[in-house]
């Protein structure tokens, strides 16, 4: 298991039991029928940008960046979690539509989300984490903060420009009323390139080294490995989010391309 998250269990029928932990484009835009809506944190892991976007906030050829978890035993880090509305096909529907839309994400995992006072509000939520595995061909890594606001600066894919998912992002943190200086340190980096005309040299030599990284792991683990590219759709794709989510943290075969990513 990848991090200090708990093993899976079967998902509860009537949507009992299947809350999805969003630290990510999640967080604001859940894209599913959900009751209740929990904001809080979990203890054990960092959101980092270094997973790259290929489909969504960027392209193979100029991948952007979006947040991921790595483990940290000091971290805590804070989102909403969502408990998944209806009965047990409208689970299913649901968990194979986030499969769908976070294909690129190789690790599923649970997670305990606390409140204020340490307590906990939901435990075992599904999230989802991408991770340095051959699964995940789209994994960019560390870089420097000025190299990453360059990246995301200059980005841009079929849901649109890296910058704007950074900002609501941020936008969801202070709603909640969470200081997160890393966060809002990268935001500031990069609105004020936006103001100066863009990511400039800076941006396009982030922008062909993320490329070139990618291109890198393509060769070496294949195009259709693991977490970007399986060819499961429909009711398939159904059936092997459901499976997933039963058996464990496993790279999960997903669908093409869909709406925004990125946990």
């Amino acid at each position: 298991m990848n991090g200090p998250g708990k093993p899976l269990a079967p998902p509860a029928g009537q949507g009992q039991g299947i809350f999805i932990f969003g630290y990510g484009s999640l967080a604001h835009t859940p894209g599913f029928r959900y009751a209740p809506r929990v904001e809080g944190y979990i203890e054990g892991w960092r959101r980092v940008w270094w997973q790259g976007s290929t489909d969504h906030r960027g392209t193979p050829e100029a991948p952007g960046r979006t947040v991921t978890l790595t483990p940290d035993p000091a971290a805590k880090t804070h989102g909403v979690a969502f408990e998944v509305a209806g009965d047990s096909a409208e689970v299913e529907r649901t968990v194979a539509y986030l499969e769908w839309r976070e294909k690129q994400y190789d690790v599923r995992t649970r997670v305990d989300v606390k409140g204020r006072g340490g307590e906990v509000l939901v435990a075992g939520a599904l999230c989802y984490v991408a991770s340095d595995s051959p699964a995940n061909v789209n994994w960019l890594g560390p870089a420097p903060v000025e190299s990453i606001a360059a990246q995301i600066a200059s980005a841009s894919g079929p849901s649109g420009p890296n910058a704007p998912y950074l900002y609501k992002l941020a936008d969801v943190m202070r709603s909640m009323g969470v200081d997160d200086p890393e966060l809002f340190a990268l935001e500031a980096a990069v609105r004020r390139l936006e103001a100066a005309g863009g990511g400039g040299a800076a941006g396009a030599a982030a922008l062909a080294a993320a490329a070139a990284a990618r291109a890198a792991r393509v060769l070496r683990h294949g195009e259709e490995g693991g977490g970007g590219g399986g060819k499961a759709a429909g009711a398939g794709a159904a059936a092997v989010a459901m499976e997933a989510v039963a058996r464990g943290d496993v790279p999960v075969a997903a669908a093409a391309a869909g709406e925004e990513g990125c946990s």
